[in-house]
């Protein structure tokens, strides 16, 4: 009676850290996906703002030296 309610018990707690490891997996996840999607949205961003001043004062040059 004692083995078959240990080993319950050991069955039961490995699950639980199997789910722990699966959930802290899943965050992990979760947490690095949501880094490269801002970090993709903050270059895009800084890419676009870049190329805008760039043609500004290209245009504002051009307007000038006429």
């Amino acid at each position: 009676m004692l083995a078959s309610g240990s080993e319950k018990k050991w069955k039961h707690i490995e699950i639980a850290v199997v789910t722990d490891f699966l959930v802290v997996v899943e965050i992990v996840v979760v947490v690095v996906v949501v880094v490269v999607v801002v970090v993709v949205v903050v270059v895009v961003v800084v890419v676009v703002v870049v190329v805008v001043t760039v043609v500004v004062v290209a245009v504002v040059v051009v307007v000038l030296q006429k």
